[in-house]
């Protein structure tokens, strides 16, 4: 992290309930511009329920979130992606019948749509030239493949490509590497080392090996709380992770 980058998401005592069960309960955390930082726990621990939160696919029963200077705490996820916040999920969703060209043109095509018609259609070489870019940073050639046959891991970095067209400030990534085989947790994590650092990048991830090549700073989060923060180092010393970690804790 770059001495004194200023906070891009904040997210404050933020709670999310569903009944009685408290999915997030007052977790807080900053994001700071241009870095990666990586929420980690175990399965149950409110990370999704975190990201639906601040991307806005679902409203925090209490408290606030701020992005870059905007309170985004009761916005809906359009809002929330036209500011630049961009959120990708566990499971891709590419459309299935359509090339992987034609997905990242439509996802780059949507966010020129957002500056009028006029413009987008004034520059649909520059929608697809800007599409095929994408897919060579992903390593996915020219995109001609129908994505319902494409690999899963390819598939993963198509949606990636998708959320990248959409020029965002920030991305929200849930575990971006869930079922990949090695040589594709390898390809993903060169993709995010690539990444110009004027992007900022918040990843859910389970896999510590691939956290300790891609992380500037880590959030644990453990029963819906924020249990610590810091660096990857900082967060496993910590007594209360090693606790949880070995399984002598719930």
């Amino acid at each position: 992290m770059t001495s004194g980058s200023e906070a891009l998401l904040e997210v404050r005592a933020v709670s999310k309930s569903y009944g009685g069960v408290h999915a997030v309960d007052s977790a807080s955390f900053t994001v700071h511009a241009g870095t990666t930082h990586c929420v980690i726990g175990s399965n149950g621990a409110g990370k999704t329920t975190l990201f639906d939160v601040v991307s806005g696919a679902t409203k925090a029963s209490s408290g606030t979130i701020m992005f870059a200077g905007h309170d985004i705490t009761r916005r809906g996820a359009d809002h929330v992606s036209r500011l630049g916040l961009v959120r990708t999920y566990q499971s891709p969703r590419p459309i299935p019948a359509m090339t992987a060209l034609a997905n990242v043109e439509l996802a780059a095509a949507g966010r020129a749509a957002d500056y009028g018609l006029g413009k987008l259609l004034r520059h649909r070489s520059e929608v697809t030239e800007r599409a095929r870019r994408l897919l060579e940073l992903c390593h996915l050639g020219a995109g001609s493949s129908i994505a319902s046959a494409l690999s899963h891991g390819a598939r993963k970095r198509l949606e990636f490509a998708m959320a990248l067209a959409c020029e965002p400030r920030m991305l929200l990534l849930d575990e971006p590497t869930a079922g990949m085989n090695p040589e594709e947790t390898d390809e993903m994590a060169a993709i995010l080392g690539g990444l110009n650092r004027e992007l900022t990048v918040a990843i859910i991830e389970h896999d510590l090996a691939f956290v300790r090549r891609i992380a500037d700073r880590v959030t644990f989060m453990h029963r819906g709380r924020v249990l610590c923060d810091g660096t990857l180092s900082e967060v496993e010393s910590d007594e209360r992770v090693q606790r949880i970690y070995v399984g002598r804790e719930d």
